[in-house]
């Protein structure tokens, strides 16, 4: 996914998707990134699924919860877009829960420790204030349920922030590789601090902070993805056990 730096906005973000469910859904799984770096990371982290309970926070069209499904779990899928959802719907039928929910407010439909697996794939950073959403993580989650959360990570983000690294601000991103059209995307930079604490304010039993690097299925298929990724990180991979 490559990127170009645009003006800062500041109109709700949270509907965004809504508008570009279907070109989005049609290529993000064509995204290197997503598919070669990312998602075989956060594949890796997750325990065994079979009769557990699954949370997608920020779902998409679904590509964790179709393999949490596939993996026997119970799955509970949220994103703020409608529109996704009902793409996610459309390719599982009825055996998949979901709600259309903003994740910086309580989720009010989950009750205190039901959840054994969370998994947040770069969600985060459409969110201005993480304590809430976090908050909620620990709450939902089991005793020894475990949290798997990517991130930009800053020095990819820092990019829009080379001068005003310390000031969470909103940004508009174009993506390019999703059709003939780029993906024009909002979300919020911030530094590093910000990122960490509304973290370590909570209780965690364990805390994993990883930044891999790429894999020898990348070196072979994508060299210089391989190179980039060597040189400098793009996500940033956050594993909380309750």
């Amino acid at each position: 996914m490559r990127s170009r730096n645009q003006t800062a906005l500041t109109t709700d973000i949270l509907s965004q998707y809504d508008s570009i469910a279907e070109q989005y859904a049609s290529h993000i799984d064509e995204q290197k990134l997503n598919a070669l770096y990312e998602r075989p990371y956060i594949l890796s982290q997750l325990p065994p699924l079979s009769n557990k309970t699954f949370f997608d926070a920020g779902s998409g069209p679904g590509y964790f919860s179709i393999y949490a499904h596939s993996q026997g779990a119970n799955v509970i899928a949220v994103d703020s877009s409608r529109e996704l959802l009902k793409l996610l719907q459309e390719r599982t039928g009825q055996s998949i829960e979901t709600h259309v929910a903003d994740l910086s407010k309580e989720l009010n439909f989950i009750a205190d420790q039901t959840v054994d697996v969370i998994v947040c794939s770069l969600v985060l950073h459409y969110i201005e204030n993480w304590s809430t959403t976090l908050r909620e993580f620990h709450r939902i989650l089991k005793i020894n349920g475990t949290c798997i959360i990517s991130v930009h990570h800053p020095l990819f983000d820092a990019r829009f922030n080379r001068e005003e690294y310390f000031e969470k601000r909103l940004i508009q991103d174009s993506w390019l590789g999703f059709g003939k059209q780029p993906l024009n995307i909002q979300y919020y930079v911030r530094p590093l601090n910000e990122y960490l604490n509304p973290i370590l304010a909570l209780p965690w039993k364990s805390t994993l902070v990883d930044e891999p690097k790429p894999s020898e299925r990348i070196k072979a298929t994508e060299p210089g993805m391989f190179k980039a990724l060597s040189k400098s990180p793009v996500f940033l991979f956050f594993k909380l056990v309750k």
